[in-house]
């Protein structure tokens, strides 16, 4: 039986800087460059939600000059899914604005997990987790392994946790140029 969703009493976002190397920066702007143009690219063809689909996404991420090797495909269908959800929103609240063009410097994972046996979800057997020793790696899909750094006692009991899900993780790029990573996390335990 594979992980299973159930309901967590306790969610928490680390927020973590990384710090990539070369070759890991530029896997990194394709991924971001890829979720920006496939979103503003329902946006600027107004494509209502139940139209999105997947049919020309090869050869425009290519017109971008993207690598498509480069590309996690949770990004594409994260990108799909924030359109999807910024519409359904504004159908059900008229007074907020259409979606609009976003130009900021991040994008979604989704993190993933063995599918085979009973698992319990750990902050190490995710496709998105920390490494030993003291987390100061975090693996994440397509980018590899990149040193990290965040508050060292909340990692230290995220760690110590016996089961801990990382739901989803953003990576993102701040005005001067700096990485960083938010997990969204959830558990039983209290994180503090």
């Amino acid at each position: 039986m594979a992980v299973t969703k159930k309901r967590y009493l306790h969610h928490y976002v680390l927020t973590m800087r990384i710090f990539p190397n070369d070759e890991q920066k530029n896997i990194i702007a394709s991924n971001m460059l890829a979720y920006k143009t496939i979103y503003n690219y329902y946006v600027s063809n107004g494509i209502f939600c139940s139209r999105v689909g997947l049919e020309n996404l090869p050869e425009m991420l290519v017109d971008q000059q993207i690598n498509l090797d480069d590309i996690e495909p949770s990004v594409i269908q994260n990108a799909i899914s924030k359109y999807q959800k910024d519409w359904t929103t504004f159908l059900s609240n008229p007074a907020l604005n259409p979606p609009s063009f976003i130009n900021k410097e991040s994008f979604q994972l989704t993190a993933k997990y063995p599918q085979e046996g009973d698992i319990i979800p750990t902050i190490f057997n995710s496709s998105c987790c920390l490494q030993p020793p003291k987390g100061k790696f975090l693996n994440l899909p397509k980018i590899g392994k990149v040193i990290s750094t965040g508050s060292r006692q909340i990692v230290e009991n995220i760690l110590n946790m016996k089961e801990v899900l990382v739901g989803r993780v953003m990576v993102y790029q701040d005005l001067p140029k700096y990485y960083y990573t938010k997990l969204y996390l959830s558990s039983n335990c209290s994180f503090r």
